[in-house]
């Protein structure tokens, strides 16, 4: 009965010599950086391209820096201690899974991205450019060691163990379906993360005010002014949908009595066009038109819109989303019983 033996001197191919399998991935995380950063966020092609860049490049290039050599069956003389030098070609794609899946999270983590999808621009960016050092130095690592034990990607042997009618073609099926499941799993699992639920998409709108030191702060606005006093405002949108959305933002004073406004002045609109999953800031500022010893309270009515268009009449009932804040005209709005005339 025939066998397929890989011995790590049996001669030198231009695989060993050369490290092809670390220069193809470096052109391919070249080309998945490029799509995931051109294309925009909602198309199927970014999220496809994606995937490689996320579940498999960053760990084979890391791993190439770990193990250079090939595997050494145990118990060959020259090994020290009877150990494996290298690690298996199987061993090698599924560590490539695993580190894929430390590198994304340490990235993200290190990036202070908050949840999110993991294709925008500075994570692919930071992944195609640790995976590219590593593919470097990788490289280097190989050409350090004897060119018989360098580790070689070589699919015309895995053919042959197939096609071998010994037991070899039983271990190297084995592996390659280990391989795959492992592949397919981890496919799923990042298609399952980098594919926005589809009733989770959201808009969210935050208030922001400037502290006593002139920094903008959410929530830091005055709850009492002078008469003709200024007030600046920032409104922050962010948009969790899939795709960019534009957006209409009516900046309104209202003048509440009983509970419900008895007058609406609208102060200013703001227009938006976020990007899925980016953030946008827009800065008003408004005089209370109301007299002494009055409230008033400002709404920011929020409309997702495609061309500007909001109601006629823009109220809190028909708004998307809203915030809002009150706000007391008075002599002493420090509340110290301190009147400054001027």
């Amino acid at each position: 009965m025939s066998s397929h033996t890989e011995t790590p001197g049996s001669g030198v191919s231009f695989a060993r010599r050369y490290p092809i399998d670390l220069l193809v991935c470096t052109g391919l995380v070249i080309c998945c950086w490029y799509v995931v950063t051109t294309l925009p966020a909602g198309s199927r092609l970014r999220m496809i391209v994606s995937l490689p860049l996320l579940t498999v490049l960053p760990g084979y290039a890391l791993g190439a820096v770990l193990f250079p050599a090939t595997a050494r069956p145990v118990g060959e003389t020259g090994t020290g201690r009877g150990r494996a030098r290298g690690i298996t070609t199987a061993e090698r794609l599924g560590l490539a899974l695993g580190l894929s899946i430390v590198v994304v999270a340490l990235t993200m983590l290190g990036l202070g991205i908050r949840p999110g999808p993991f294709t925008t621009v500075p994570t692919a960016t930071a992944i195609a450019t640790i995976t590219g050092v590593s593919a470097i130095v990788g490289m280097w690592r190989r050409f350090r060691i004897p060119v018989s034990q360098r580790f070689a990607l070589r699919p015309h042997y895995w053919m042959g163990q197939l096609l071998d009618s010994g037991d070899s073609r039983y271990v190297t099926a084995s592996a390659l379906v280990l391989v795959a499941a492992v592949a397919l799993a981890g496919g799923a699992l990042t298609y399952a993360i980098v594919t926005p639920v589809a009733g989770g998409s959201y808009t969210e709108i935050a208030l922001y005010g400037e502290d006593e030191n002139g920094s903008t702060e959410i929530g830091a606005v005055p709850e009492a002014v002078e008469p003709d006093s200024s007030i600046p405002i920032t409104i922050e949108l962010s948009n969790e949908h899939r795709q960019a959305q534009e957006y209409t933002v009516v900046v309104q004073e209202q003048t509440v009595t009983t509970g419900e406004p008895t007058n609406r002045t609208e102060i200013s609109r703001l227009q938006y066009d976020v990007g899925a999953g980016e953030r946008e800031r827009r800065t008003t500022t408004l005089v209370p038109g109301v007299g002494l010893d009055e409230t008033v309270r400002v709404v920011a009515l929020l409309y997702e819109t495609e061309d500007g268009t909001v109601p006629a009449t823009p109220t809190m009932e028909n708004a998307d989303d809203y915030v809002y804040f009150h706000t007391h005209v008075t002599d002493d709005p420090d509340g110290d019983d301190t009147i400054v005339v001027g």
